[in-house]
């Protein structure tokens, strides 16, 4: 069966060209050819292709120009280098410029196509991944989301239902509605034949209160066509704050009518001084909350007992597990699909005890309560179930702390209740445990062979098998830059591996920072020769020695430094600093290259993560795995430390690292010898 993957065959040697398209149509059933440079750069802006295969000497636009202007316009495309007349320079633009593969004539079909397979294979899994991260990214926000709105709308009916006092009840209201959604001030206005009450969540300005009154003897008019008169107009102003800017104007605002049956009692309001439109979201989530104000306003209670049969309702029928404690009862609320998450054979019970809850997740709801910081809205929480069969379920727990805005807050400032929305993620924790398996297999199996020909390379570099001349030490050294640059590929591949499996420690002694710092710099130097450039040391002189692990240290050194030195102009400087400050090592590492956009700051420690923007740094683009920063911030977490980045496009980067002096706990993931 032919592969559908699109690929472009490049030659100006017309019988190659045939041959190669009828070889490769032969397995993939979409393959275009083009005559020359010129013309496959025209194909690959019309078309995205996952495959290039080029000639490199051609007239007009040879290969190089080709491989530039896919890799410009792609990010993963694989570019496949075919030529007879290699040279050291072609082969040397070629790699630096992110080239995948340089095949010399005359070729082996049957190789030839081993390679094909194996870079699109590799191309397959890259975006399965990055597909996979997106996915997962995308259902983490939602599902944040619906944990938010869902404790928004519990809270408010909660709140109402404790509540007899109808002043108290607007004050709810008023609170939910600029808690939903963003505004600078809402209202409700109750109108009652000749009286039309108004409640604010903030004090007007008379410009603003002026154009209101006229609005709303409009409304009464027009609803029970009377003579309503100034007078009859009340304000009851409920004052949660002042406004800063009294001078503006509401210029963007959402009504919703309050009902009771057929007859309209009131609306809630929503305002903004910015030309700012509500979203969908937003008037879908304010008519829900109006939804609940509406019915019967003035039975207060039996609306919201009824309202709140309704919400059990829904969580009821939700996939997703869902969980409430209320403090104030020590009540708890399960819906039936937590129930089979955590215990099938207590379903049907749509109450259960707290202390039974508690013996079920292993966990206690107090610890959840301590973990409040008064700040954080919500977190995630992983519960492990175990199983007869040794086995564990998985659960991704989205606590949310009920609002003490709506719900109110104990005398110790702690929240009133808990809101848990329960995801099995046993399966997908199992594919992770696969692929990081499967990484650490696969590096583990590069490593020998990896070994294997960097050693016969030294041994040709030396002399030991032979004389060579300087061209052939030049290619030598291409191997040999190479071959490293994979071991630290196989070496971050297996990092991770461990990373996700819960086994990288560290190895904690006491030893001389001023001696790592030596060998770092003496190391890296040889690659930033290469470049013309020049590390720059701002190194404190009496330096104390620490007590970390050396070998991290040296590679969240090394990883900074080739970070700095891949996206920085040859001939520039990196300044490297290192010092002790309040029982804290402090240690930055500064280039003066182009910058890293701010969109793309807080995805820099992502796994996989590289810069999107092809003109802001495609001249690293082909030595990065997306792993090397990442792994760096693991480190420097185990160590108990912090990493902050600070960039501005066209001036540089800095990357900031501080590491306390004293040992790191044991079950922070530090084996200390």
């Amino acid at each position: 069966m032919s592969r559908s993957e699109k690929i472009l065959v490049v030659d100006d040697e017309s019988n190659i060209l045939n041959l190669l398209e009828k070889i490769l149509s032969a397995h993939f059933r979409n393959v275009d050819s083009a005559e020359n440079g010129k013309k496959a750069c025209e194909k690959l802006k019309k078309k995205r292709y996952d495959l290039v295969l080029t000639d490199i000497v051609m007239p007009v636009v040879n290969g190089i120009e080709v491989l530039k202007q896919a890799k410009k316009l792609y990010d993963d495309i694989v570019v496949l280098i075919l030529t007879g007349q290699a040279t050291l320079n072609t082969a040397i633009d070629s790699v630096n410029l992110g080239a995948d593969e340089y095949i010399t004539k005359p070729f082996e079909i049957k190789n030839l196509l081993k390679i094909v397979d194996a870079h699109l294979e590799r191309q397959r899994l890259v975006r399965e991944n990055i597909k996979l991260h997106r996915q997962t990214e995308r259902d983490r926000n939602q599902l944040k989301k619906n944990v938010v709105e869902l404790s928004i709308l519990y809270n408010f009916t909660r709140s109402v239902t404790y509540n007899f006092d109808i002043a108290e009840v607007y004050k709810t209201i008023l609170e939910t509605l600029s808690e939903a959604v963003s505004n600078d001030f809402c209202s409700i206005y109750e109108i009652r034949r000749n009286t039309i009450t108004v409640k604010t969540s903030t004090k007007l300005s008379k410009k603003i209160l002026a154009r209101l009154e006229n609005l709303l003897i409009s409304a009464a008019k027009r609803e029970y066509s009377e003579h309503i008169d100034n007078k009859d107009i009340q304000f009851d102003i409920h004052e949660t704050g002042h406004l800063s800017t009294p001078g503006k104007s509401v210029n963007s605002f959402f009504n919703i009518v309050l009902k009771d049956k057929d007859e309209t009692f009131g609306v809630l309001n929503v305002s903004r001084f910015a030309h700012q439109e509500f979203s969908e979201d937003d008037k879908r989530f304010l008519a829900r909350i109006a939804e609940q104000s509406s019915n019967n306003f003035t039975q207060l209670q039996k609306v919201i007992e009824s309202q709140k049969d309704k919400i059990q309702r829904i969580i009821e029928n939700l996939p997703d597990g869902v969980i409430m404690h209320d403090q104030r009862d020590d009540s708890i609320l399960i819906n039936p699909a937590a129930v089979d998450m955590i215990s099938p054979s207590t379903r049907g019970i749509s109450r259960i005890n707290r202390n039974t809850i508690e013996s079920l997740l292993n966990f206690r709801f107090s610890d959840i309560y301590d973990k409040n910081s008064h700040d954080e809205k919500s977190f995630i929480h992983e519960i492990k179930i175990p199983q007869r069969d040794n086995r564990f379920i998985i659960l991704d727990a989205h606590v949310g702390f009920l609002s003490p805005a709506t719900c109110g807050i104990s005398r110790d400032g702690m929240p009133q209740g808990i809101l848990m929305v329960l995801r099995d993620v046993t399966k997908e924790r199992e594919v992770d445990r696969l692929k990081t398996e499967f990484i650490s297999n696969v590096s583990h199996e590069l490593r020998t062979p990896a070994a294997v020909v960097k050693e016969f390379t030294s041994i040709l570099r030396d002399g030991i098998a032979g004389p060579t001349t300087d061209t052939q030490n030049e290619y030598l050294q291409i191997m040999t830059n190479n071959i490293d640059r994979l071991f630290r590929i196989i070496d971050n591949l297996l990092n991770i591996s461990r990373l996700e499996a819960g086994m990288l420690k560290l190895h904690k002694k006491q030893f001389s920072l001023k001696f790592v710092l030596q060998n770092v710099v003496r190391t890296m130097n040889v690659r930033y020769a290469e470049k013309g450039m020049t590390i720059k040391e701002e190194i404190q002189e009496d330096l104390p020695e620490i007590y970390a692990d050396p070998d991290a240290i040296t590679q969240i050194l090394m990883n900074c430094l080739d970070n700095a030195r891949k996206f920085s102009p040859e001939g520039s400087d990196v300044i490297l600093r290192a010092y002790v400050r309040d029982a804290e090592l402090y240690l930055s590492v500064q280039d003066f290259g182009r910058g890293i956009p701010k969109k793309d700051i807080d995805k820099l420690f992502m796994r996989f993560y590289r810069i999107e923007d092809p003109a802001q740094r495609d001249e690293a683009r082909s030595e990065g795995s997306g792993l090397g920063l990442s792994i760096v911030k693991e480190f420097v977490n185990l160590h108990g430390g912090t990493i902050n980045v600070e960039s501005e496009l066209n001036k540089g980067t800095t990357f900031h690292i501080t590491i306390p002096l004293q040992p790191v706990e044991e079950n922070s993931g530090v084996d200390s010898e």
